[in-house]
């Protein structure tokens, strides 16, 4: 009996422990919603589909002792580099101090199987990608609760 209680004041501990930073991870949660959805929503240029996207909260470039949103989509098009720089930067998207918008050649990012980066024209699948774009949003986050968000690293 003694030791039920004592377990009960422990977990209750750790709960009323841990409430602040859950709060800050949902409010964070929260504004990553709103801030990938810009992205997500906006509507895809002419002749041009949708392959992929994706939104992270916390140490996004791994380097530590950071915090920021990440939003990205991976498109297919018949539209030339330029063509994609030009009308995502016609976008305006909303960020603060640390915000940028990076348009990056599908072909120059580092595949998963091979760590390395394929210039070719062609993935290890045999699916070419010289169409293919990602779109990226980032904001570094300097708040207060950037800071005490714990997947800041």
């Amino acid at each position: 009996m003694k030791l039920t209680r004592i377990a009960a004041g422990v977990i209750a501990t750790l709960i009323t422990l841990s409430a602040p930073l859950q709060i800050v991870m949902l409010l964070n949660n929260i504004r990553l919603y709103c801030f990938a959805m810009q992205l997500f929503n906006y509507e895809l240029p002419p002749n041009t589909e949708f392959i992929k996207l994706y939104k992270e909260a916390g140490n996004t470039n791994l380097t530590g002792d950071n915090f920021g949103f990440w939003a990205y989509i991976v498109i297919r098009t018949d539209l030339s580099e330029q063509e994609v720089e030009d009308y995502y930067t016609k976008a305006h998207f909303k960020g603060g101090k640390y915000f940028r918008v990076d348009i990056i050649p599908y072909n120059l990012v580092k595949t998963a199987s091979s760590m390395s980066r394929t210039y070719g024209k062609k993935t290890e699948t045999g699916i070419p990608i010289d169409d293919r774009y990602i779109i990226q949003l980032y904001e570094a986050d300097s708040s207060i609760l950037g800071i005490f968000d714990v997947r800041r690293g």
